[in-house]
């Protein structure tokens, strides 16, 4: 994380310039501070608890897909029921169809997103701008079918794990029920058997989880799938604008001396594999969603190849160059790219995020955190307004902790390193930055330092002109 650690550096430079600036100047107002090597093992603490913030922040806005929901949805203890309602399950929200019929708003919100990115990304006109908006209602046409009346095999979920596997015919309003009873028995054996049968009802929490979850997995994978039929389609559109600029005409040295058609080239290519696939396809209706993306996307592949293959010989021919710079756009970020073939349909080189009218709370609550994390972690860093800084930065942690406490008879958090009961690391820096706040460490080494000696100065200054017995 190289842009992480150049500002930390810097951070870590000015600090060390400001140590010595700092002290002198605290010294020189007679303030009584601690001896030097208690100063020095504080402000280091300021500056590990600093850098500790800094680098959670940087990850997560690093990470586009972050999210504090599946944090705040595996939360326990008593405020676990308030938090999971702040989290919400955007799974199940995007999975279910509005009462007119119409798929969500979070879900229809997201992909608008993804299409206005490519309409930026790719300066579409008028025309094809169009085409890429059919293309998303065709999509949420194919949603509402596959979202409410359009039946899935899904394997239900037994007790034992040596039993046969059972599949059902199931929609999804008929498999989000299913969800929504294995949650609720989560629910149940948190409130009935957690606190009063402690470690003896551990056992049942974690089977009654790992169902749910492995039953979210399921709902999860099927709103991907819907996420690359999208994707998959707009890839087409970009690639039939990308045919329309290929020359017609273009003198290369070929053995016969004749120039090349690319785009005939290409034409012919496509038509060679359209037909071979419609000679081998077996489409029945009973194939599942995901037989039917396997297929469909195989299709796509083997065209991106065929695309892939012109756009090599133009190069070999010197002819890319002459291309308009929105073909050169798609070739470099639609066809041109190497990645694997799960992540092939991703067009944009950027993550798109929501409008900021269609946020949620959680969609604010995750901003707060990322940014505010962020703040704490430079202020400490820097020792500027390091006692706001210092409370600010144990709130957030005593939420974090309340998220997950360490309570008896609750079972301990996936990620806990080693055993804690009632205190854990949240607590522990939390405590350390009260601690830090009740001293002025940012006057020790730090910009408070400086401000707070210029001020003084001024102070004294100011004293020291005005007579005695004057207003």
């Amino acid at each position: 994380m190289p842009n992480s650690s150049l500002v930390f550096l810097v951070a870590l430079v000015v600090t060390l310039l400001l140590v010595t600036i700092s002290v002198r100047m605290a010294r020189s107002t007679g303030e009584p501070s601690p001896g030097a090597l208690s100063r020095f093992f504080l402000v280091a603490l300021r500056l590990a608890i600093g850098w500790h913030f800094f680098i959670e922040a940087t990850e997560k806005l690093h990470d586009p897909s972050w999210s504090s929901e599946g944090y705040l949805r595996e939360s326990t203890g008593p405020l676990a029921p308030y938090f999971r309602d702040l989290a919400g399950d955007r799974l199940v929200e995007q999975m279910t169809l509005t009462d007119d019929g119409a798929v969500s708003t979070e879900l229809d919100a997201r992909w608008q997103a993804y299409v206005d990115g490519i309409a930026s990304f790719y300066r579409l006109n008028a025309e094809q701008l169009q085409s890429a908006q059919a293309i998303l209602d065709q999509t949420k046409a194919d949603a509402k079918t596959w979202l409410s009346t359009q039946p899935r095999k899904v394997k239900r979920i037994t007790t034992a794990d040596d039993a046969p596997p059972v599949w059902d015919d199931l929609t999804m309003p008929e498999r989000l029920k299913t969800y929504q009873k294995l949650k609720d028995g989560v629910t149940r054996i948190e409130a009935d058997q957690l606190g009063r049968y402690g470690e003896d009802a551990e056992e049942n929490w974690k089977t009654a989880k790992m169902k749910a979850a492995r039953y979210r997995a399921g709902l999860q994978k099927d709103l991907d799938l819907l996420d690359r039929k999208l994707k998959r389609n707009l890839t087409t559109v970009l690639l039939g604008i990308a045919k329309q600029d290929l020359p017609i005409n273009a003198e290369v040295k070929s053995v016969d001396g004749k120039p090349v058609n690319y785009k005939a080239k290409l034409e012919q290519a496509l038509k060679s594999a359209k037909d071979k696939r419609d000679k081998d396809k077996n489409t029945t209706p009973d194939m599942e969603w995901d037989q039917i993306d396997a297929r469909e996307h195989k299709f796509a592949e083997q065209d991106l190849f065929i695309y892939q293959g012109i756009v090599s010989e133009l190069r070999q021919a010197e002819k890319y160059d002459a291309l308009d710079e929105q073909t050169k756009r798609i070739a470099q970020n639609a066809i041109d790219k190497k990645k694997a073939p799960a992540t092939s349909y991703d067009l944009l080189p950027y993550h798109v995020n929501k409008p900021l009218g269609a946020w949620t709370l959680l969609d604010w609550g995750d901003f707060a955190v990322k940014w505010g994390l962020l703040v704490v972690g430079i202020l400490l860093l820097v020792g500027l307004l390091t006692r706001t800084a210092c409370v600010v930065g144990a709130l957030y942690l005593l939420m974090f902790y309340l998220a997950m406490p360490a309570l008896p008879g609750w079972p301990a958090s996936p990620r806990a390193e080693g055993h804690y009961l009632f205190i854990n690391k949240n607590i522990i820096e939390m405590l350390a930055l009260f601690a830090l706040a009740t001293l002025r460490t940012g006057r020790w080494a730090g910009l408070d330092g400086i401000l707070g000696a210029c001020c003084g100065k001024r102070t004294v200054a100011v004293s020291e002109e005005t007579p005695v017995g004057t207003a």
